[in-house]
């Protein structure tokens, strides 16, 4: 049996894919990105965060951009959606980034959201202003604990 010549997190228990399962036809581009990283940004990226394509949302792979995106909530707790509207570049950015559309429940739009699909894992940090949907879970909790304990 061949030794894998690489490791990436397990975020299934996240939602995402483990790309490792679909063969190197989705990870080729990953393991060939010198700025390929396990972190939630990209390091030394600059610009707002998701908001800007000189620092995009670090995610493992194209199939995952899905998941992230159906993962990002609204300050109510509302789910965001989206259109994407294709691929940018950024002189920082080795590969192309993928620019999606978010709207709100009212189909207002919110804005524009950079993904860099090239890294080792998927960032589990939400654009300023968004949250994630276990954020909207604690912030819930903390909110109803702390009622009862009134």
């Amino acid at each position: 049996m061949r030794e894998k010549k690489y490791k990436f997190p397990d975020q299934t228990q996240l939602g995402y894919l483990n790309l490792e399962e679909y063969g190197v036809v989705f990870l080729q581009s990953i393991l060939e990105n010198p700025q390929a990283t396990d972190q939630d940004e990209i390091p030394g990226a600059t610009g707002r965060f998701g908001y800007d394509p000189s620092n995009p949302i670090p995610i493992h792979g194209v199939p995952n951009a899905k998941f992230y995106l159906n993962n990002l909530r609204l300050p109510d707790g509302q789910p965001i959606t989206y259109q994407r509207e294709g691929s940018t570049s950024h002189e920082s950015i080795l590969l192309p980034i993928d620019q999606y559309l978010i709207f709100g429940p009212n189909e207002e739009e919110l804005g524009r959201i950079y993904i860099s699909p090239y890294h080792k894992k998927c960032s589990e940090k939400a654009p300023e202003g968004l949250l994630t949907e276990d954020e909207v879970i604690l912030k819930w909790l903390d909110d109803h604990l702390e009622e009862d304990l009134l």
